[in-house]
């Protein structure tokens, strides 16, 4: 028995040449699978630049879009802030035409008692300049004639 199991163990033995090219073809084996996942790798690696390329683009055209987003919202608030004031000032001046249109209202208000008052003081008193200037003349007439009437006698 023991002769039987030197026999199988020599025969499972193989020799120098078989265990060389056993290595060489497991080492070929091996070195295109490593060729294959370096390629593989290469592939990941460019397709991983070519997405932070693209990524990069997208990130700066957003960045821009709200660049101008911002620039937009600036400027819709500086005519919204102008908008405002436009609208302070006219209501503002509003106010001042309402006050002046009530002034003259009520200044108008009282145009026909006034209009009375002149009519009375035109035909109320008979006193009137004309009227001191005809008495004035009858005046001077009278002397006139009394003193011409003096010097006959």
């Amino acid at each position: 028995m023991v002769r039987e199991q030197e026999s199988r163990f020599r025969d499972t033995v193989t020799s120098p040449d078989e265990v060389a090219r056993m290595v060489s073809a497991t080492e070929a084996k091996y070195e295109a699978r490593l060729a294959e996942m370096r390629r593989n790798v290469s592939i990941l690696e460019k397709e991983r630049y070519d997405s932070e390329a693209d990524w990069s683009r997208k990130l700066k055209e957003k960045v821009k879009d709200l660049d101008d987003l911002k620039k937009v919202l600036g400027s819709a608030t500086k005519t919204r802030q102008d908008d405002e004031n436009i609208v302070a000032g006219l209501k503002e001046q509003l106010m001042q035409a309402e006050e002046k249109a009530r002034t003259l209202d009520l200044q108008a208000s009282e145009l026909p008692r006034l209009r009375a008052h002149i009519q009375e003081l035109e035909v109320g008193p008979l006193i009137t300049p004309d009227f001191h200037y005809v008495v004035l003349n009858c005046i001077c007439i009278r002397n006139h004639l009394w003193s011409r009437t003096k010097k006959l006698k």
